[in-house]
């Protein structure tokens, strides 16, 4: 609403005192000659009340005039309160805005946050399936590596005999018969005993056997040497399954030769040798099968004999090796580990004498062994692949498993403070909301207000006295009209 200036107020205030004056004062009547006090005191009321009229028209005309600059000045104080409060709305704006962000930015980070939980704990729990359905897999891989390896060493058994009977000797069979007949109560007892047959063919096997080959390689190398020249020793495969029986026997630590220098006494006859020897060598190192490969290339049974023991000043095995007399070899490379049997888990046994009727060089025995071989291999080998696939899955998968819970245990650390955030932020919002709608709500009524101010301000300039319609809007002008028009009224009573 327009403020009343001070000016304004004064007028109304006189037009006011005029009109009382007016309403009480006595109506004048000619009076007799001794009313003459009287009828001086009516004219002197008569001029009072031209006097309140004029006042009463000064201070309408004072207010009409002054009211367009008031209520332009009223409009003028409504839009500076109305953009001050639309100033602050703005800022209300703003802020809620800012804080809308704070609050999407934190819900995001949480979302995304619970997105990684939902992930991690999938592939965790993917991790720990595996690992609880892993073991039945590689168990069963096992035994079929077992399958394999048992296959493939019977295999590598009945190349042995093969080739034996090939050259009219005494095969595996019939040796370790004859050994379960011996004089020597305790190889009769180890070749009758449940795990000979398999130590046996682990003698046969195709790794045990490519052992044999390189250790034979290495023994011909040293009789290769400056001081001996004592040429190459072919391969018999009679001495070959000699030394393979022996070997298996060996393991239990019998300590004694199956190969005696008088060939009448031995077990069975060893071609037509004249003359024949053996070579042992022990170790204790491979006692886990996981260890028993890293202990056969540690272990060098050509180097205890040719260099360890003639540290030791012992040349015996080294004199055998190097004999020239002798012209044929076995070699067995037997590892008893996997049936619990003996004090040493690895045996190596070289068989020597100078038959080669029935002998082949090293390079013929080897291309024979892998022809023989290569169908077994294949099996063999994709079944340890396939293990060994499944042993590192399973360990892949525990790894993944700890690193999945750590990653998780992580992320609920940090949904926990995001969460805490996105609460914080949500309060701060909900109290910028608040301020805005406020700010609303004063810039509505300021607008309002300014929008009157306005209006009244356009009317003020088109003010009329005599036009009633021109100032109805106006209350304080309306009452000075009124006061004006009560005056004349008076007055024209007093005439």
């Amino acid at each position: 609403m327009i403020k009343e200036c001070k000016l304004i107020q004064r007028l109304a205030a006189v037009a006011l005192s005029i009109m009382m004056v007016c309403v009480f004062m006595p109506s004048v009547a000619f009076a007799t000659p001794a009313e003459d006090d009287a009828l001086e005191a009516s004219k002197s009321e008569l001029e009072k009340a031209k006097a309140a009229e004029s006042a009463a028209k000064k201070a309408m005309d004072d207010a009409f005039k002054a009211k367009p600059e008031e209520a332009k000045k009223a409009y003028e104080e409504s839009k500076k309160t109305y953009d001050n409060a639309k100033s602050k709305y703005d800022s209300t704006v703003k802020t809620s805005d800012a804080k809308s962000r704070e609050v999407d930015a934190a819900k995001k980070q949480k979302t995304d946050i619970d997105k990684k939980i939902t992930d991690l704990t999938k592939k965790k729990d993917a991790a720990h399936k595996k690992v609880t359905s892993l073991p039945k897999e590689i168990e069963e891989s096992e035994k079929a590596v077992t399958d394999a390896q048992a296959a493939s060493d019977a295999a590598g058994r009945e190349f042995i005999n093969k080739k034996i009977n090939e050259n009219k000797g005494k095969d595996l069979d019939a040796m370790i018969e004859a050994c379960k007949g011996s004089e020597n109560t305790t190889v009769a007892q180890i070749a009758g005993s449940e795990d000979f047959g398999k130590l046996v063919n682990r003698g046969c096997s195709y790794d045990n056997l490519k052992k044999s080959i390189a250790y034979i390689k290495k023994a011909n190398e040293q009789r290769a040497t400056g001081e001996n020249k004592s040429g190459e020793l072919k391969v018999s495969y009679q001495l070959m399954g000699t030394a393979i029986i022996s070997g298996a026997i060996d393991v239990y630590k019998t300590g004694g030769s199956l190969l005696k220098s008088n060939k009448d006494s031995a077990f069975w006859k060893s071609g037509n040798s004249k003359t024949s020897a053996e070579n042992l060598a022990y170790s204790k190192s491979a006692v886990t099968a996981a260890a028993k490969d890293e202990a056969a290339k540690e272990w060098d049974p050509i180097q205890t004999w040719c260099v360890d023991e003639k540290k030791a000043g012992k040349t015996d095995h080294y004199k055998t090796l190097t004999d020239k007399k002798y012209k044929a070899t076995g070699f067995a490379y037997m590892d008893g580990t996997d049936y619990k049997v003996g004090e040493y888990p690895c045996v190596a046994v070289q068989e020597f004498n100078d038959d080669t009727t029935a002998s082949v060089t090293i390079a013929d025995f080897e291309k024979e062994l892998e022809t023989f071989f290569e169908p077994y291999l294949k099996p063999l080998n994709d079944a340890r692949s396939k293990q060994k696939d499944l042993e590192k899955e399973l360990e892949k998968a525990k790894k993944t498993e700890k690193e999945k819970a750590a990653s998780i245990k992580t992320r609920k650390g940090e949904l926990k403070k995001a969460t805490s955030t996105l609460t914080k932020k949500q309060k701060e919002l909900k109290k910028a909301d608040r301020a805005k709608a406020d700010a609303k709500k004063a810039m509505d009524k300021a607008r309002n207000n300014m929008d009157n101010c306005e209006s009244l301000s356009k009317k003020a300039m088109s003010l009329d006295a005599d036009k009633p319609d021109t100032y109805k809007d106006f209350a304080d002008l309306k009452k000075l009209v009124d006061a004006y028009a009560r005056a004349k009224e008076n007055t024209a009573a007093k005439q």
